[in-house]
């Protein structure tokens, strides 16, 4: 994965091998240097997620190795200062703070819920969930209360936060697995879905305020012609608390909806095209402005788009540091996430061995099937 992250300090790209920092206001540059255990293969190497603590303290990246690395935020003149190396119980594939930087939630493969204390050292070995899904936990996202969980079969569970083993709510309604959930307020949340849909949920009572159809339908029918990496599913999505602005995005697309969140509800303001038919692989609002950053793929080559933007439209913004930092990441290495892997196998292929089934059952047919052949004679 290729992920942007921004602060009202620093701007964040973070790579497979490498974690590239500009300081906005002083102009400085840091990198920092990921080395992968030794039984770790150069085809496995992939960073699997990277967030900011909602204030700003931390900074923690997740790799495929089950190495956590978390940074302590300095200022603009000293960067990043590692803080934590952990070594998490498996291969892991979200992470989220709390709201007071305290806490770091890790969410697995397996469907466990891991709990990191960010005051002490803690041990792998001595660590128990806080909670589990019987199936992969794609995203986590927490609440002054509550903790949400997302996994791969179409599931979002809320539970308390002091007490995860009560539930408040499960939200059901997806017809696919949810791969991004993003929190509006204590109330709402956003899920994005491999169904090619947006849904915001009034999570504490598990209802759909409203459905969004972000791939439509003649785009999924297109969806099965294409290869993994060009297949569109909603998975990227950021919130402007301050404007209320809303942008979500497919991965590997050229272009983003821009929404303003009020009412409980999200309106449509515009679409962002992105430039030379780029390839999105991440964005991040800058809170302390309006500005969107977006980590774009164009050929083999990375490079970071900043956008002004409003309720009414958005600008495509140049500046001297972005220039700098795309010269630094231009040739980087990274891998681009597919989701082919998540998506329920086709039913067609069951249904013609029911069919099958059903009339060697009624006498209609008298021979076995032949896999190399597209009809059956009888």
């Amino acid at each position: 994965m290729a992920i942007i992250k921004s602060s009202p300090q620093f701007l964040v790209v973070a790579l497979k091998q490498s974690l590239h920092v500009l300081a906005k206001n002083t102009g400085h540059f840091f990198t920092y240097t990921h080395e992968y255990k030794s039984n770790i293969k150069e085809n496995e190497q992939q960073l699997d997620s990277a967030a900011f603590s909602p204030n700003y303290k931390y900074f923690a990246a997740l790799y495929s190795d089950k190495t956590l690395v978390v940074w302590i935020v300095k200022n603009g003149d000293e960067g990043f200062e590692q803080h934590l190396v952990i070594d998490v119980c498996r291969r892991s594939t979200s992470i989220a703070f709390d709201i007071d930087d305290r806490c770091l939630y890790v969410a697995d493969k397996s469907g466990d819920l891991y709990a990191y204390d960010m005051e002490k050292t803690p041990m792998s070995e001595e660590i128990e969930p806080v909670l589990g899904h019987v199936s992969m936990l794609l995203d986590v996202t927490v609440t002054e209360n509550f903790l949400i969980t997302a996994d791969r079969d179409e599931k979002i569970r809320v539970s308390h936060k002091k007490m995860p083993y009560l539930i408040e709510s499960f939200c059901l309604g997806h017809s696919e697995f949810i791969c991004q959930l993003c929190c509006l307020n204590e109330d709402l949340i956003l899920s994005l879905s491999g169904d090619g849909s947006a849904k915001l949920w009034d999570f504490k009572q598990g209802n759909v305020l409203q459905d969004l159809v972000i791939v439509s339908k003649q785009e999924k029918t297109e969806n099965d012609e294409k290869t993994e990496e060009q297949r569109l599913v909603p998975s990227l999505v950021a919130y402007h608390s301050t404007f209320n602005l809303v942008a979500i995005a497919c991965n590997a697309s050229s272009k983003i909806g821009m929404y303003k969140f009020a009412g409980n509800a999200l309106g449509k303001l515009y679409d962002i095209e992105i430039p030379d038919n780029g390839s999105l692989l991440s964005m991040s609002f800058d809170n302390s402005t309006a500005s969107l950053y977006l980590l774009n793929s164009c050929s083999t080559n990375l490079n970071v788009l900043k956008y002004k933007c409003s309720s009414s439209s958005s600008a495509l913004e140049s500046a001297e540091d972005i220039i700098s930092l795309n010269e630094r990441i231009a040739r980087d290495s990274f891998t681009v996430k597919t989701y082919e892997q998540l998506f329920k196998p086709p039913m067609n292929g069951i249904k013609k061995y029911v069919d099958f089934y059903k009339k060697k059952h009624e006498g209609k047919l008298f021979c076995k099937p032949n896999p190399k052949k597209s009809k059956v004679t009888g």
